[in-house]
């Protein structure tokens, strides 16, 4: 999806060149902006900022077209910047998103906690590369909803999912994708986070199995 998106940006951007670059300057109006105001929805953040350099006839664009935008919402900030050139093809981003507060992010399965996200984009024309990462701190799930996202049905596994989710408030997620290999890689120390919660020294669900284990050998002495 993300390269026939890519591909189709593209070769509109290209035709349109192609079609300006046919036309003498009295034929056609020519608008230059030394800046444009924008606005760019991420994550569920609004950002604000401005495009730098830009002509409605993009044959006559030959530099870089620079972007600068500031997203707040909430306790989160962040930022996003890079530049387009339609005369090279070449582009490049980043997202930086250093203090995020995890419910502003538009997802209904987050209740709260802290993050730190980054995203790198950049391409030339015929190779689209994204690499990212999100660190994740004190997060808070509405468990609830996880699970029921998860469509699991069966309530004993619904029981020991339960306690492993609230538990579950740290991780590290590192991402990348190029259109060479089409490839998405996912790197993550979830697995570990929830290994440690389940086999951990302090494991508060072994704590939790042992006292329920307990509590139904006395009942059933009591009885």
């Amino acid at each position: 999806i993300i390269i026939l998106k890519y591909r189709d940006i593209l070769d509109e951007i290209r035709l349109r060149k192609e079609e300006d670059s046919k036309l003498s300057d009295g034929d056609i109006w020519e608008l230059f902006f030394n800046s444009i105001s924008v606005t760019s929805n991420v994550y569920g953040i609004s950002f604000n900022g401005e495009v730098k350099n830009f002509s409605t006839r993009l044959s006559k664009n030959k530099g870089d077209t620079v972007f600068k935008l500031f997203g707040e919402k909430g306790n989160t900030i962040g930022e996003f910047k890079g530049f387009i050139n339609f005369n090279t093809e070449l582009t490049e981003s980043t997202l930086n998103i250093p203090e995020a507060d995890l419910k502003d992010l538009g997802s209904d399965l987050l209740k709260g906690g802290e993050g730190v996200l980054f995203q790198s984009l950049s391409t030339n024309g015929y190779h689209l590369a994204i690499n990212g990462s999100i660190h994740l701190k004190n997060m808070k799930l509405d468990i609830d909803k996880v699970i029921e996202s998860m469509k699991i049905e069966d309530e004993v596994i619904k029981e020991i999912i339960a306690p492993l989710l609230r538990e579950l408030n740290t991780g590290e997620i590192y991402y990348s994708y190029d259109t060479d290999t089409r490839i998405l890689t996912i790197k993550t120390n979830i697995v570990e986070v929830f290994d440690d919660i389940l086999n951990g020294e302090n494991s508060s669900l072994k704590t939790k199995i042992r006292e329920k284990i307990k509590d139904d050998f006395l009942k059933k002495v009591a009885g």
